[in-house]
């Protein structure tokens, strides 16, 4: 009823225009895509690593792989765990943060994983929210931010992770694709497949300088494609076009 009075709509992404055209293709015509905005006003980049792992209270001599955001099942958290046992067989100095509060869903079922693959000593969990001010600490630790979605439209995590000049590896679903390109401006797994997210893991940090490519790429990409004036220029046309 609502979309039936509506003379215009905007969605982040092909993808999202797709789900809605594919319930109601009426709305074809009214559907406009505007890009979900960069953070890159709004947040601080520290460049001092070992500032901010004293100031989380993480060790100094280990690589650290994030996965930030509020934990909830779509967020495949628990791939990601399975995984990793493949990854701290082949790179035993690496730690996963785990950062965000539980919505909907038990941390216990984490915590037997975590138990079951002996990861203890190589995941750290900050079950919690994340107070603003302390955001910048998190991805100025890590060097490889993780999002092994099941199921999204769009992502908020993705858009700050690049804000923060941080590399992504990400599941192949259709929102995400349309912001990374693989092994470019950051790097894809097959979504839900645990060997081929630990595959891809032990591959990006057996090269580094790769690592370092698509940090840069995906800087230049958030600033210029994901910027507030082209965004702003859509809005404008589209309600210009009423």
């Amino acid at each position: 009823a609502i979309y039936k009075l509506t003379d215009i709509i905007l969605t982040h992404n092909h993808f999202s225009k797709h789900e809605l055209v594919k319930k109601s293709p009426f709305l074809e015509d009214i559907i406009t895509i505007v890009p979900h905005g960069n953070y890159t006003p709004f947040v601080n980049i520290r460049d001092d690593k070992a500032k901010s792992l004293s100031y989380l209270d993480l060790p100094q001599d280990k690589t650290i792989l994030l996965f930030f955001g509020m934990i909830k099942e779509v967020k495949g958290l628990d791939v990601l765990l399975k995984a990793f046992r493949q990854v701290v067989d082949k790179h035993p100095d690496t730690l996963l943060l785990v950062a965000g509060r539980s919505w909907e869903n038990d941390f216990i079922i984490y915590q037997n994983i975590i138990k079951e693959e002996n990861l203890r000593d190589n995941i750290i969990v900050h079950e919690k929210f994340i107070p603003y001010e302390d955001v910048e600490h998190y991805y100025c630790v890590s060097d490889l931010v993780l999002l092994p979605y099941r199921k999204i439209y769009q992502s908020g995590v993705l858009m700050m992770t690049l804000s923060y000049e941080r590399p992504a590896l990400v599941s192949d679903l259709g929102p995400l694709k349309e912001v990374i390109t693989d092994k470019k401006n950051g790097y894809l797994f097959k979504s839900e497949d645990v060997n081929d997210l630990a595959d891809k893991i032990n591959t990006i940090l057996s090269d580094r300088k790769s690592l370092e490519l698509a940090r840069k790429n995906g800087k230049r990409l958030i600033t210029e494609k994901f910027c507030w004036d082209e965004i702003g220029s859509l809005i404008k046309e589209a309600y210009q076009s009423l």
